[in-house]
């Protein structure tokens, strides 16, 4: 609705692309991770009776969360500094010249901003969903609103104040996972706290030389730019990629 208030119709179909081919990235990979994790978090936290049983399986879904939230950092870390130069490459090679266009590579390198977001996002909420009092989903339903009031007015500064097109609605999607992200690690904390424990992002987050890695490959890529499509920076790019990844 604001996509159609607020945007062309060139905006709406460059996004309905990006958002198509970005989406199976959360329906392939982020879903099913999802779903599994919260039926483990609903056996785990939901079931047990005695006090010690609780805690083991407190600390056997706390290792559990913490470890996926851990391999979404690393992926983020490497979709973050290399999906905006790699992806738009592979979309020219895969699709041909039909999609090619300027607007069309930036709102995909902007996507890839958004995936980790969307990672984040749908396994802390899995976590919520999974333990949370019926109280706590109306307190949560209550948050819902003042979510989407932060996603209306970041779309009306980046699409209406800022004209970024399609590229702010993505923008407008990032704030939201974030405060929607944040909400829901707050309530994991308090819970565990709840129950006698806690949950850092010490217990899963990357190491700093890691993110300095990410950053310096960044500035490499980008002093390639973005207007050279040849297979030759294709590959250029790829080599600076693998000896990143090599170094994780």
């Amino acid at each position: 609705m604001i996509l159609a208030a607020l945007t062309t119709l060139e905006d709406q179909g460059t996004y309905a692309l990006a958002s198509n081919y970005g989406g199976l990235v959360a329906r392939i990979l982020f879903q099913p991770i999802e779903e599994s994790s919260r039926t483990m978090f609903a056996s785990l936290l939901n079931s047990a009776r005695s006090g010690k049983q609780m805690i083991g399986n407190l600390t056997a879904a706390k290792a559990h969360l913490a470890d996926i939230l851990w391999a979404y950092a690393m992926l983020s870390v490497l979709v973050v500094p290399l999906g905006p130069y790699l992806v738009p490459q592979v979309f020219h090679i895969l699709g041909g010249d039909r999609w090619a266009s300027a607007e069309v590579d930036g709102l995909l390198s902007v996507y890839c901003y958004y995936i980790p977001f969307l990672a984040f996002n749908g396994i802390s909420e899995a976590f919520v969903s999974s333990v949370a009092s019926p109280s706590d989903l109306r307190r949560q339903a209550g948050w819902m609103g003042v979510f989407s009031g932060c996603f209306a007015l970041a779309a009306f500064l980046f699409l209406q104040v800022g004209q970024l097109g399609a590229r702010g609605l993505v923008y407008a999607n990032i704030v939201n996972m974030a405060v929607r992200t944040a909400w829901s690690y707050a309530f994991i904390k308090s819970y565990f706290i709840g129950h006698g424990t806690t949950m850092k992002l010490a217990d899963f987050s990357l190491s700093p030389p890691v993110y300095i890695a990410g950053t310096i490959t960044s500035a490499m890529l980008a002093r390639t730019g973005f207007s050279d499509t040849s297979f030759r920076k294709f590959l250029k790019d790829v080599a600076i990629s693998a000896t990143y990844g090599l170094t994780l």
